[in-house]
């Protein structure tokens, strides 16, 4: 399982799947054993990471973000803008000041309205930062994460430590927070709400995510190697 969600957020689905691996979260800053109930990667952003952030907040007001560390999802900049995307997803966060935060940060997650996110995207980019990446994770969030991390770069750490090919690693995966990913696997699928420009990456396309699409790749594969 590869997801930008935290330990506590995934827990339900690497439960109920169940998984029999390390799980990939917070996008690739971190590898969790669930079994072990311990980190077994984590990577996080430089302490420069704040400074940017609060420049995205003086010029951007409304702009929240999610701030995680290993333990906690934290809400900054606008706290309002942070409890309603986090209350449809049924997050809890606790609230406070990003100078308040004493551990470590895994990921930067900006939260905006889908029509003011494009120019939020083009301010992080226009600065030429070169201590972090940034990741578009969704319609409504722009994510600052540590150099060079992402899910295939995660995944190549992962196959290397469990010694797996990657000619034997099958992805799936619906948004560009996945493209790295889907590049690094041997073979890779989206469904087909996923952008255009993914699907012409992917070696098969699915079902729409909310109707099988995980189901349609596994009888694929067992039909392809029977």
């Amino acid at each position: 399982m590869a997801t930008g969600r935290s330990v506590d957020s995934a827990r339900f689905y690497a439960q109920q799947l169940p998984v029999n691996a390390p799980c990939i979260l917070y996008n690739g800053s971190g590898i969790y054993d669930y079994q072990q109930e311990t980190f077994i990667y984590t990577k996080f952003l430089p302490a420069s990471c704040r400074q940017y952030a609060e420049k995205v907040f003086q010029r951007f007001p409304n702009v929240g973000a999610q701030a995680l560390t290993t333990t906690t999802l934290f809400g900054v900049g606008n706290h309002q803008e942070v409890e309603k995307y986090m209350a449809m997803e049924h997050i809890d966060f606790v609230p406070c000041q990003l100078d308040e935060i004493e551990q470590e940060l895994l990921k930067l997650v900006f939260v905006a309205e889908e029509e003011e996110l494009p120019a939020i995207q083009e301010f992080l980019l226009s600065q030429n930062l070169e201590d972090v990446s940034f990741n578009h994770s969704g319609q409504v969030y722009f994510e600052m994460l540590p150099k060079n991390i992402n899910k295939g770069a995660a995944l190549e750490l992962l196959c290397r430590s469990l010694e797996i090919p990657m000619s034997h690693v099958v992805a799936i995966g619906d948004f560009y927070n996945d493209l790295e990913l889907l590049k690094a696997a041997g073979f890779s699928a989206v469904p087909k709400n996923a952008p255009d420009d993914l699907k012409q990456l992917c070696n098969l396309t699915v079902g729409d995510c909310n109707h099988g699409a995980l189901a349609d790749v596994v009888e694929f594969l067992e039909q392809a190697w029977e």
